[in-house]
């Protein structure tokens, strides 16, 4: 019997149906995600993929029953603080400013010109 054969033998009836929630609901994730990155600028969704373990952590404790301490609130509050501390502030496009590409690549044709 092969390892992976192993587990899938002692996978309980929750952990079959968690394994049958991820696959089409990983599939169903990047197509929207995908689609949303099609419409949007990327700086401006990019910053939602740190969300993704925020759901795992909360997908384990609601599926699985699974214990969350103090250190994983406390990570979680940081990573949504910094989500929104991103959004808040928007893209430089939004916000007026030139990216910083730009300014590089303006101030290395300048002094070429000279």
């Amino acid at each position: 019997m092969s390892t992976v054969e192993h587990q899938l033998a002692g996978l309980s009836g929750r952990g079959m149906l968690v394994v049958a929630y991820a696959y089409p609901s990983t599939l169903v994730g990047f197509a929207v995600w995908n689609r949303l990155i099609g419409q949007h600028p990327v700086a401006r969704g990019a910053p939602f993929s740190l969300l993704v373990p925020g759901f795992g952590l909360a997908a384990a404790w609601v599926v699985l029953d699974e214990p969350i301490g103090v250190p994983k609130v406390l990570a979680a509050v940081v990573v949504l603080s910094g989500l929104a501390l991103v959004l808040r502030r928007g893209t430089p496009a939004e916000a007026g400013e030139r990216p910083t590409y730009r300014l590089l690549a303006t101030a290395r044709s300048e002094s070429r010109r000279r």
